[in-house]
């Protein structure tokens, strides 16, 4: 019997995709930032918000349902995953050989070809990798751990890994560089999160009273972290002037307090409400790991160097409408390949099956 699928997440997941494509059309562009005028760079500055929003989110998903799952570590899902990964590394090297002509293939791209996952061609399917195989130890972790316990345990990492970096990051404008973090660390943390919300709920901060059901004092705490960003990239905009990028995205990354506020409190509000995901939600759901894949890492030369020029819309508001272009275009291509993929792995995986029955009852194959 096949389990119901929470359409919740599926939109989730959906909708972090989409802003993850999004960034990575403006963190690409390597624009002239004083090209632009004031609103558009206060736009493009917000939209850098995206990417590490959708992998927060991401992060939130998989940890909501690994850390309850019963069978939170099967071989064969990471051997699926693992070929996955493969797949897209060997899909990404020809890519970029045949259109881009930037891979020579030596005995260092022979290694990342072949060995995706430890060389981080794509950083969150190896962080991601990591993380399953080392959830069921932590998930024995969270199960011995009081609820006061669990909130202190993410409450230490979030003032390590979250709050100093964020405080301490204003010199340098990078909350990533402290206290020997990195972003399988991040993965964890916000595991850690996930679980203690899918174990005990999430009551809504600095309400008078418990609130534990229902999207709409998350979508306003959502909705508030937003206008702080913007009032935030407002006022560095008067104060910097067109000399403003590195100031104005400086809470873009997944660490940061208000890119955490935003991505919990976004998950809430999907965690909260209830949708309808139909078919073609949930199917899309399940390609989002190969659209990320498709458009990332390596594959990432294909697409901003040789079918979008994104600096030939410098400085007008058509940079908008071909951004938009690009995501519709990166979601179809991502969703067919991903088609064929799982197509040809449905298909080995039936010959393989047949095979398995006629060893167990050969007399099947005889014909009279």
């Amino acid at each position: 019997m096949q389990k119901k699928r929470d359409a919740n997440m599926d939109y989730l997941k959906v909708l972090s995709i989409v802003m993850i494509v999004f960034f990575h059309y403006f963190w690409n562009a390597d624009y002239n930032w004083a090209a632009f005028n004031a609103p558009q760079q206060i736009l493009i500055a917000a939209a850098h918000m995206f990417g590490e929003l959708g992998v927060d989110c991401f992060a939130l998903v998989s940890g909501y349902y690994l850390s309850v799952s019963k069978k939170p570590f099967r071989m064969e899902k990471l051997w699926n995953l693992w070929k996955q990964i493969f797949v897209y590394s060997v899909l990404s090297m020809l890519v970029i050989h045949l259109f881009v002509h930037s891979y020579k293939l030596n005995a260092a791209t022979l290694g990342k070809l072949f060995f995706p996952v430890t060389s981080k061609v794509w950083w969150y399917a190896t962080a991601y990798f990591l993380l399953y195989i080392f959830s069921p130890y932590i998930n024995k972790l969270l199960n011995a751990l009081s609820q006061e316990e669990h909130r202190n345990l993410i409450g230490i990492s979030l003032l390590v890994f979250a709050v100093i970096p964020t405080v301490a990051a204003v010199k340098n404008g990078n909350t990533e560089g402290f206290l020997y973090y990195n972003r399988f660390i991040w993965l964890v943390v916000l595991y850690f999160i996930a679980g203690y919300i899918r174990r005990y709920g999430l009551n809504v901060p600095f309400a008078k009273q418990n609130i534990t059901a229902g999207w709409q004092p998350w979508l306003k705490l959502h909705i508030i972290s937003w206008a702080v960003l913007f009032a935030y990239v407002i006022a560095v905009r008067l104060i910097c002037g067109s000399d403003m990028m590195d100031a104005a995205i400086y809470f873009r990354r997944p660490n940061s307090i208000l890119m955490l506020a935003m991505a919990v409190s976004l998950f809430m509000v999907f965690k909260e409400c209830s949708l309808n995901g139909g078919r073609m939600i949930p199917f899309l759901s399940s390609c989002t790991l190969g659209i990320y894949m498709i458009h990332g890492g390596r594959s990432g030369q294909f697409w901003w160097n040789r079918i979008f020029h994104n600096p030939a819309y410098e400085g007008t508001w058509m940079v908008f409408a071909d951004a938009f272009c690009a995501l519709v275009i990166i979601l179809c291509a991502g969703v067919a390949v991903e088609v064929v993929r799982q197509n040809i792995e449905k298909y080995l995986k039936n010959q393989k099956e047949k095979r398995k029955q006629l060893k167990q009852n050969p007399q099947n194959s005889v014909q009279v």
